[in-house]
């Protein structure tokens, strides 16, 4: 099909006579060829062979039949035919080509939509401990005796009785062992047109040369710990933007990324939600829209749970038990560009959670590789909890290579009394109560008792009684300052400064320092350069970080006092692409 009408119009464009250039061409067709030299090829039937050929083999119009009103006719030479025939293959080839290219040019059209990213680090940390703390947990039994100096008995074991005593203060200064970790990180992206777009991320992140048990982690701070060298998800979500204002995205969407943390890691901005209101992976149903230039509402829900409504073969009992209530969080976020200062930003945020339902997380038996799940929860309600938090940034200030940011965050805590429980399994060393360890006759070395003690776990401040309001307050600011030495390698100079409240409750988790610094209850600080080493693929970042630790505790209590200090010497390279 393409070559007849390929062939028609070059027919028309190059041979048809002038008498004839308006008329148009309806088919071709070869005539026989005559007995001249030239043979002749008509627009006429084949059965009617030399009808309208002259002596020189010629098509003559004149004596052709009359041509009809709206129907043209074109009499070629073998020799044209040929012509014709050949730059019709040629324009063929060229045709192939287009397509061809036209095809490659599809395909590398969506391969330009495709954009892939990754970046390694290389850690260096060395950490210095200070534990003064009180002990409010027994670390030991101490034997009975009444007045007389008998042993008390137990009536019912018929074993003497024994109390268990707290050992007083910790007495711990020292330095640890170096811990040297390595994150690699994965993206893919695929913007599909003007009004979709998909992004994940997967992630590994361990110790060098060992695996790590971490059964207490939660999901949402599943990427923030060293592990093993499993790739695990970090994002995966898709923006839908139904019209030019409104965008809806679902996924797990990440937030550790996001401002300020750009300073400190040397990189553009990578995420929304500023890490003074959320800094951890969740997985989110979220809603953008855009009120004018630079300038958003963000909305956020995302339900926690312990879902078991899963089949097994071919039984449903799973479906009965319906576990813990889900824990349904959700929020907003208000941003926009301040008016004068370039790429400067303010943020204006809060998130809710209604109901506190009890989750389904394990904690470390301090001293053993052992984790503990809860036990049946006292009820389904923990209480309130409210975070409002705000964050002014300012890039380049006055084209001094100055950058500085300031946020606040307030909490409100509105506990139940109700709480989750835990058996915490405990070894203590029995003695006498002069101090002397306790060997019975016969024994080798002192008796271990295998004991345990109940634990119960609320909304933090719980421990202030139901129906109380509580309130936490965070501060965190910094400064960063390029100096003036070379654009192409930059050395860049920061500082940052935290604080957090008894009932500051953030949802953070530990950076590449191993420490949850915007979770600290106490005040932190730290200082650090960035040595560009290979424009905008490789850097190193040396700093001191330091978290005097006043309280324990982040969104579950009780909120206990403790007289910690934690420093960490550290040295990074990050290489990106």
């Amino acid at each position: 099909m393409t070559r007849k009408i390929l062939f028609a119009f070059l027919t028309v464009l190059f041979w048809i006579p002038s008498a004839h250039a308006q008329r148009t061409v309806d088919d071709i067709t070869t005539r026989q060829p005559s007995s001249t030299s030239d043979e002749s090829l008509s627009a006429e039937s084949a059965g009617e062979e030399g009808a309208g050929t002259s002596a020189s083999g010629q098509y003559n119009a004149s004596q052709a039949l009359p041509p009809a009103p709206e129907l043209g006719s074109v009499t070629l030479t073998r020799k044209q035919y040929d012509d014709l025939r050949d730059r019709l293959d040629m324009m063929e080839g060229d045709i192939e080509r287009l397509l061809g290219e036209q095809d490659e040019l599809k395909e590398k059209s969506q391969l330009d939509r495709l954009n892939w990213s990754g970046s390694y680090r290389f850690n260096m940390n060395f950490f210095n401990l200070y534990d003064h703390t009180f002990l409010s947990q027994p670390t030991r039994l101490e034997l009975l005796y009444d007045d007389q100096g008998n042993p008390i008995t137990n009536a019912d074991t018929g074993r003497q009785d024994a109390r268990p005593i707290p050992y007083g203060y910790r007495d711990r200064n020292e330095w640890l062992s170096p811990a040297w970790t390595h994150r690699l990180k994965l993206a893919m992206t695929y913007d599909f047109g003007e009004n979709l777009r998909f992004y994940s991320q997967l992630g590994v992140y361990k110790f060098f040369n060992e695996n790590v048990n971490t059964d207490g982690i939660i999901d949402h701070g599943a990427n923030a710990y060293p592990r093993d060298n499993a790739f695990r998800l970090e994002r995966v979500y898709f923006d839908w933007f139904v019209t030019d204002r409104l965008a809806i995205s679902v996924g797990r969407i990440a937030s550790p990324d996001g401002p300020p943390t750009e300073m400190k890691e040397n990189t553009d901005r990578r995420s929304g939600w500023g890490v003074q209101m959320v800094n951890a992976t969740m997985d989110t149903v979220m809603t953008t829209l855009y009120l004018r230039d630079k300038m958003y509402l963000r909305t956020f829900y995302s339900p926690f749970g312990a879902h078991m409504e899963y089949q097994v073969n071919n039984d449903i009992s799973l479906f009965d038990d319906q576990g813990l209530d889900i824990l349904h969080s959700w929020g907003a976020l208000f941003e926009s560009a301040i008016p004068g200062m370039k790429d400067s930003i303010l943020q204006l945020g809060f998130i809710h959670i209604p109901k506190f339902s009890p989750q389904d997380i394990k904690i470390h038996v301090p001293g053993t590789d052992t984790w503990v799940s809860p036990s049946e929860p006292t009820g389904q309600d923990l209480g309130m909890f409210l975070q409002a938090s705000s964050l002014l940034q300012f890039k380049d200030i006055g084209n001094s290579g100055l950058d500085a940011f300031v946020s606040y965050n307030f909490t409100l805590l509105n506990p139940t009394g109700e709480s989750m429980i835990f058996d915490v399994p405990q070894e203590l060393a029995v003695y006498y109560p002069d101090g002397r360890p306790f060997i019975p006759p016969g024994a080798d070395s002192q008796i271990i008792a295998d004991t345990s003690y109940e634990l119960h776990l609320g909304l933090a401040s719980s421990e202030n009684g139901a129906g109380s309001k509580n309130f936490g307050h965070a501060i965190y600011t910094g400064i960063r300052y390029t100096l003036p030495i070379s654009e192409e390698y930059p050395t860049r100079i920061g500082g940052e400064f935290n604080w957090g409240s008894k009932y500051h409750a953030a949802w953070s988790h530990p950076n590449d320092q191993l420490l949850n610094k915007l979770g600290n209850k106490g005040l932190a600080f730290e200082g650090y350069v960035i040595q560009q080493l290979v424009p905008e693929h490789l850097f190193c970042r040396v700093g001191y970080l330091e978290l005097q630790r006043d309280f324990t505790g982040g969104f579950i209590g009780p909120t206990d006092k403790v007289e910690q200090r934690i420093r960490n010497i550290y040295f990074l390279v990050d290489l990106a692409w």
